[in-house]
């Protein structure tokens, strides 16, 4: 049986997705982004799995 893989932590080797618009912002410079994002195990908003959820397409 294939595993939903929704509903696993992500691993050190597994990638998640974001779109650039929704990720933290440098206070001093709102035009660059903050150098560490925050990455709820859950996989949570801004986070996706895919590219196609990040699209909307999934």
């Amino acid at each position: 049986m294939a595993e939903d893989r929704r509903q696993v932590d992500p691993g050190p080797g597994d990638y998640v997705f974001a779109r650039s618009t929704d990720l933290l912002r440098l206070a001093t410079n709102p035009d660059y982004l903050a150098t560490m994002q925050p990455i709820d195990p859950a996989i949570t908003h801004p986070w996706y799995r895919t590219l196609a959820e990040v699209r909307g397409i999934a």
